[in-house]
């Protein structure tokens, strides 16, 4: 899994977009645990830049990783976030390039791999990579910041909403493509 870096390239790997996807689907209906959908993803997360800044800005702020559970119950998704997991979805049924996450990446396995090492070295340092730290995760803030066009979060993981409006228009789940 990529841990903190700029991907090389726009990577569209269609066959694994629609696979997690599905499992995507199938994480929100609460047909598979928190542990079964990483244990999924991670194959997955690499072989597309969409899916990687799906499942690292989005996905990830959504569940529990300390105890294993299903999206049900007091776990369930607002309709927020359902409505955001609905999108993501839909996006990854297109052949759109995630040109508006070009910036760093992070995840919870690099959290923790910092966190570690931070644990092992005297404080002064800490304090500095804590600056660094809060300026990265402040600039991921939102789900999708591009440095050439701010991106709305009511329509992310879309750039804008004609592109939104596109995909909704030849929606490929409905039409059995």
């Amino acid at each position: 899994m990529n841990d903190i870096g700029l991907w090389p390239r726009q990577v569209i790997d269609t066959a694994a977009r629609r696979e997690f996807a599905t499992l995507l689907r199938e994480f929100a209906r609460g047909a598979i645990t928190n542990t079964q959908y990483e244990d999924a993803s991670d194959e997955l997360v690499d072989r597309d830049t969409a899916i990687f800044a799906i499942h690292s800005q989005f996905i990830w702020w959504l569940y529990d990783d300390i105890f294993t559970h299903r999206l049900t119950g007091r776990h369930a998704l607002c309709r927020e976030s359902r409505a955001g997991l609905a999108r993501a979805v839909l996006f990854l049924y297109t052949a759109a390039p995630a040109d508006a996450w070009d910036d760093v990446k992070i995840n919870k396995r690099t959290l923790l791999t910092l966190a570690a090492f931070l644990a092992t070295i005297p404080i002064w340092p800490i304090v500095a990579a804590t600056m660094w730290l809060c300026h990265v995760v402040r600039k991921l803030g939102c789900p999708a910041i591009s440095q050439r066009r701010e991106v709305r979060n009511d329509v992310w993981p879309f750039l804008c909403q004609q592109d939104y409006d596109k995909a909704r228009s030849n929606p490929t789940l409905f039409a059995g493509r």
